[in-house]
């Protein structure tokens, strides 16, 4: 099944910039909703480490960009807030059951798109998981630790005033650079290694 899913989402890629919510092709977006609904399910990964080497499934990646494509913005209601985005929230219709069963805390102040895996025993914190993301079980037992980030973007004068990394001095840095940078400068208590593919 994933191999005839690739081969339509790298022919559908091919044709990106044709592709709209209107002209989708029934195969296409069955393809490409089948592939978030695995990334979402943790069964595959954007970025995944292959005998001690990152390796980025191309044909997944694009399947995210090609999801961006196939749909419209639509409003979604949070108490307390609108967003008004192409991807679904993860948890938009979950209930404590759910919850329940996927052993998942989510406290006020959370927003995990759909597309990202979220494993068992995780506590998501304020923060922003997007789609691709993946918050591993080994994460958060191990009281942070050592791990990789990946993250393939420079700051740009646009993340200024919506993160933390970003300042005038850094603006055209790797992000992963700076972070690296940042923690090494706090003397964490872990080992964090932290490396970006490009």
């Amino acid at each position: 099944m994933t191999e005839q899913v690739k081969a339509v989402i790298e022919a559908a890629y091919e044709r990106i910039a044709e592709i709209t919510p209107l002209s989708v092709d029934t195969v296409t977006r069955e393809a490409v909703l089948h592939t978030i609904d695995m990334l979402d399910q943790g069964k595959i990964r954007v970025a995944e480490k292959v005998n001690g080497e990152w390796v980025v499934n191309q044909w997944v990646k694009k399947a995210v960009l090609l999801y961006f494509r196939i749909n419209e913005n639509v409003t979604t209601s949070v108490p307390g807030n609108m967003y008004y985005d192409k991807v679904d929230l993860k948890y938009s219709s979950y209930t404590a059951e759910d919850f329940k069963r996927d052993g998942v805390r989510a406290v006020p102040g959370c927003v995990v798109r759909k597309g990202a895996y979220i494993s068992k025993d995780v506590v998501l914190m304020p923060s922003f998981v997007n789609i691709g993301g993946y918050v591993g079980e080994a994460l958060v037992r191990s009281g942070i630790g050592s791990f990789d980030l990946i993250d393939d973007d420079k700051i740009c004068l646009t993340n200024l005033n919506r993160q933390i990394i970003a300042t005038f001095d850094t603006v055209g840095q790797y992000k992963t650079d700076v972070r690296r940078s940042r923690v090494r400068q706090k003397e964490p208590p872990a080992f964090y290694e932290m490396q970006y593919l490009r």
